[in-house]
């Protein structure tokens, strides 16, 4: 009968004990996740913030494209983000535009200049190449910089990039052109060519890796 007692009383704790486990558990999840959505919000909240410093920077320069902050330092293995913004205003409801990023020149931690290195010893710049806009608004295009992945390493150094715009449908004839004669194209334009033409002011990049 002690034995039988006995058992139950273990039973009951074994029961108290799961309960309170459980318990535990979902308060940590509960807490996670609380903070997982205040990290999130505080990401949306800064993309917010940078596109509206863009907007501000785009109306009071009164050019048509702007790249702010267009200088960093990083050391290889960390990434370098660049903001271009692109605002809109002609005759058409949607515009189409390309992105260019071409490398200009580049001189070695030495101090020797030298040609832009090859893809397997240079940074890899990602970036969406083409984006529509509608009339009398703008956009902003998030250029990263990664100094080291699979397959390559940036060569330690100072990068000189040019940075160009493109729109695809300068002709005005309303059709949705290509932007790939545009962005295809690894050489530094310095006037249109329709379908596309340059849609100034083009701006520079300088990144240094360490």
């Amino acid at each position: 009968m002690a034995l039988g007692k006995r058992g139950i009383e273990l039973s009951v704790n074994f029961i108290v004990m799961l309960i309170i486990a459980i318990v535990v558990f979902s308060l940590g999840l509960s807490v996670t996740f609380k903070l997982i959505g205040k990290v999130q919000k505080v990401s949306d909240a800064v993309d917010a913030s940078t596109k509206a410093d863009i907007e501000r920077l785009l109306v009071r320069s009164n050019q048509r494209t702007v790249l702010p902050f267009n200088n960093k330092a990083v050391r290889i293995g960390e990434d370098a983000t660049f903001n271009l913004g692109i605002s809109y205003n002609g005759g058409e409801t949607t515009e189409r535009f390309g992105i260019k990023v071409a490398c200009k020149s580049f001189v070695a931690s030495g101090g020797s200049s030298a040609a832009c290195p090859g893809a397997t010893t240079a940074p890899s710049v990602q970036f969406i190449p083409e984006t529509s806009i509608k009339n009398n608004a703008f956009d902003v295009v998030k250029l990263l910089f990664v100094t080291k992945g699979s397959g390559f390493r940036a060569s330690p150094g100072t990068y000189y990039y040019v940075v160009q715009v493109g729109q695809c449908n300068q002709d005005g004839t309303g059709v949705t052109n290509s932007c790939a004669p545009f962005t295809s194209s690894t050489n530094i334009q310095g006037t249109g060519v329709p379908p596309w033409g340059a849609y100034p002011p083009s701006h520079q990049i300088t990144l240094t890796v360490k």
